[in-house]
């Protein structure tokens, strides 16, 4: 069969090229052509461009939080784009292939809305042509996507093996009744009933290695890398295990290594001088140090200068001063931590525990190794006040890291989020970060805004030299008198305005930790 994959354009304030990665829709292709069949791969947010569109009326509420003409490192979101070709021309582009069958892959189901229109897309132009839906995305609700004319099945969980069923029965159309029943995960319809496998999903194979280029940094090749499934930790805020199981899963070593040999004879990778940097995806690498260390040996022994990163966080209580420096001799350039919350009563309360002294050892040493380190915390669980907000950026503030802030946001199936009936009423747009959605009424909007913008200054402050005589001034400003400022571009001018709107209490609680500027640490 031509079986085409997409990944449909989505909506969003920002985007990254490695966050576009679509490394499962890599797996699908490669285990596609295993059982002979022809696949395209189309990764529409990767193109390369993004198109400015109106902010979504789901997330109006933000408007009062948006500065027109806002730029600078203290900024807030200013613009919502699309980030890929307008829905007729992906479209288009899809049915200009000639396949007998799309599967859209969705990796998050806070772009629903956009597979949706994707597929809407193509109907239009190819009815009779079957699109099925699959990724965590879509396993989070796959009752949303049945209801739309314009799907006709979807896989939930791990799709691969599922996948590769599914088209074979399809290719016996006209011999037998297909037996879709026997297909894990699946949803397809019969007449306007919408049926489902209860064939359960068999989670202990093996993954298969997916590395994909999706940059250039300081002239570098960048790839993203994902080498394993299924997490054992129990993390309240976590939907891993509602599509990969509990039960943590490695590709085997030398199916890694062969797949790094094989980029190696891609005429992408550049010659010495140029190295490729890997950033690893997976966050729970740590829960196998030795399996961790030997993929990073076999890396080496391709790519003896190759440098790497693992920007989806990695669990610092599992990582050791040892292995720190082991990070540190294999090239690892930057050290991403998950802490989630510094409140250990928070944190018992989400299936985590809290060490902070670890943590402190771990990112003193970080510094001194000169590995950046970025640490990433949550703002909105259930427990969170502006009193917990003000406790974490001021306790990040005086440690060697950079802040990365997490908004929550909910999907569902996650923990506290089961019943799917809150989500019917629901836009999914609601479900990104960049929302700042108040799920657990604990933190609002306004409060979440104000978070992220003390974030960023606190950022400013950390890099330690000067930036622009316009971002040293709204540093200045902003800790003399106590509340925030920003930049604005007006007819090629720049100049400092006071960032209304914020929550006053959060600001008098950070500043009253953080009264000027030498209070904060370096990295």
């Amino acid at each position: 069969m031509r079986i085409l994959i997409a990944c449909p354009p989505i909506c969003d304030f920002y985007s990254t090229p490695h966050r576009m990665a679509a490394l499962g829709t890599e797996v699908l292709k490669n285990r596609l052509k295993q059982h002979g069949h022809i696949v395209t791969k189309m990764n529409f947010p990767a193109y390369g461009y993004s198109t400015a569109v109106p902010l979504p009326r789901p997330v109006s509420y933000l408007k009062p939080f948006i500065i027109p003409h806002e730029t600078g490192p203290v900024s807030f979101f200013t613009q919502y784009k699309r980030f890929g070709p307008d829905f007729p021309v992906c479209a288009q582009q899809i049915v200009q292939e000639q396949p007998d069958l799309v599967c859209i892959s969705l990796f998050a189901w806070a772009y629903a809305e956009e597979a949706v229109e994707l597929s809407a897309a193509i109907k239009i132009l190819r009815p009779r042509l079957p699109v099925i839906c699959g990724g965590s995305g879509l396993s989070a609700f796959p009752e949303y996507f049945m209801k739309e004319k314009s799907i006709d099945f979807v896989i939930t969980g791990e799709g691969d093996r599922s996948l590769v069923l599914l088209c074979a029965l399809l290719e016996k159309t006209g011999t037998e009744e297909p037996r879709f029943f026997e297909i894990p995960g699946l949803f397809w319809k019969q007449g306007t009933e919408v049926c489902r496998s209860l064939t359960p999903q068999v989670l202990n194979n093996e993954p298969q290695p997916a590395i994909v280029k999706t940059t250039t940094l300081n002239g570098k090749p960048f790839f993203s890398v994902s080498l394993a499934r299924g997490c054992p930790k129990q993390c309240r805020f976590c939907t891993n295990f509602i599509v990969q199981g509990r039960r943590f899963r490695k590709a085997p070593l030398q199916s890694v290594k062969e797949r790094f040999l094989a980029i190696k004879n891609q005429k992408s990778v550049p010659p010495s001088p140029l190295f490729p940097h890997f950033n690893f995806e997976d966050d729970n690498l740590l829960v196998d140090p030795d399996y961790f260390m030997a993929v990073l040996q076999i890396c080496k022994d391709i790519f003896p200068q190759a440098s790497f990163s693992a920007e989806n966080g990695l669990d610092y209580q599992l990582l050791t001063l040892e292995f720190l420096e082991i990070l540190k001799c294999s090239g690892f350039t930057q050290l991403n931590l998950s802490l989630a919350s510094v409140s250990d009563s928070i944190l018992k309360k989400q299936g985590r525990r809290l060490a902070l002294d670890r943590y402190t050892s771990i990112v003193k040493r970080a510094a001194e190794l000169e590995i950046h380190c970025i640490t990433y915390f949550i703002a909105g669980f259930p427990e969170d006040t502006p009193e917990s907000i003000a406790e974490a950026l001021g306790f990040l503030a005086v440690q060697p890291t950079q802040i990365g802030i997490s908004p929550f946001y909910a999907v569902p199936g996650l923990p506290g989020f089961e019943d799917d009936s809150r989500f019917r009423d629901l836009s999914p747009r609601l479900s990104l970060g960049s929302s700042m959605y108040p799920w657990n009424n604990s933190l609002s909007t306004r409060t979440l805004v104000t978070a992220f913008r003390l974030a960023r200054l606190i950022n400013c402050v950390k890099r330690g030299r000067r930036i622009s005589q316009f971002v040293d001034d709204c540093i200045e400003q902003s800790f003399q008198k106590k509340m925030l400022f920003t930049i604005v571009r007006e007819n090629k001018e720049k100049k400092l305005v006071e960032v209304e709107n914020m929550d006053e209490k959060l600001l008098e609680l950070f500043f009253s930790r953080c009264s000027t500027p030498r209070a904060i640490s370096y990295q």
